[in-house]
C-alpha cells in the first residue's frame, strides 16, 4: 500500500501547526489570521480523516494477518477521539472575536488539541505506516 499521501498530509499538518505557533506570539493581533489558518488545517484534516477511516484502517482490519487487523481496529476506534476533539475545538474558536475574548483559554486549548494530533501522527508514523508493506 502506498502511503506517500498520508505522510505528505502529516507533514502539511505539522507545518501548519508550526505556522500557527508563530502566530500565537501575538494572538489578539493575529486572531483573524489564526482563524483562517485553523480552517486551512481543517481542510487538510478532513481529507486525511476520511482517507484513514475509509481506506487505510479498513485495509488493516480486512487483512489476513490478525495482528494487522487488531492494529487497524485500534487506530480506527482511537482516531474518532482525535477527530471529535478537533471538531469541538474548531467549533469553539471559529471566530476571531472568540479568540480575542479569551486568549489564554484559546492558547491552552490549541496546545491540547495539537498535542493530541501530534501524538496521533507519531503513532501512525511509528506503528501503522511500517506495517503498510505487509498488507
Amino acid at each position: 500500500m502506498n502511503i506517500d499521501s498520508y505522510r505528505n498530509e502529516h507533514k502539511a499538518i505539522l507545518r501548519e501547526a508550526g505556522n500557527l505557533g508563530r502566530l500565537l506570539s501575538n494572538t489578539v493581533e493575529n486572531s483573524s489570521k489564526i482563524v483562517k489558518l485553523l480552517f486551512k488545517i481543517d481542510q487538510i484534516l478532513e481529507v486525511h480523516f476520511a482517507k484513514e477511516d475509509g481506506i487505510l484502517y479498513p485495509a488493516f482490519i480486512d487483512s489476513a494477518n490478525p495482528n494487522n487487523s487488531k492494529v487497524g481496529e485500534m487506530f480506527l476506534s482511537e482516531m474518532g477521539g482525535v477527530e471529535e476533539a478537533w471538531s469541538f475545538f474548531l467549533s469553539r474558536w471559529n471566530v476571531a472575536a472568540k479568540i480575542e475574548e479569551d486568549e489564554e483559554r484559546f492558547k491552552v486549548e490549541v496546545d491540547a488539541v495539537f498535542q493530541e494530533i501530534k501524538g496521533r501522527i507519531e503513532a501512525e508514523d511509528s506503528i501503522l505506516f511500517p506495517l503498510c508493506s505487509k498488507i
